[in-house]
């Protein structure tokens, strides 16, 4: 699902050359939540979460409301939780 998004890219004629040095908030937040997933292929959800946490919050590190979505992301335990914040 996130891999479609992902594999889009940037190409580099395009005007939006800049995503490939800073990507997108939405970008990010879609890596974010397809590394998440990733782990959870290998470990329980609540554990992948768990673990997880220190790697969101610097995937949305700089974002505009970022500080807000930090500490709401740290409460959250379910995969389907963290999506709903992220609003992707």
């Amino acid at each position: 699902e996130y891999e479609k998004e992902l594999s889009k890219g940037v190409s580099l004629d395009s005007e939006d050359i800049m995503d490939v040095v800073f990507p997108s908030s939405k970008h990010r937040k879609l890596m974010l939540l397809h590394e998440l997933e990733l782990i959870s292929q290998y470990k329980e959800e609540r554990f992948a979460v768990c673990e997880m946490r220190s790697s969101m919050v610097q995937y949305i590190k700089g974002m505009y409301g970022g500080a807000k979505l930090k500490n709401e992301i740290c409460t959250k335990t379910t995969i389907a939780e963290i999506k709903d914040l992220l609003e992707v």
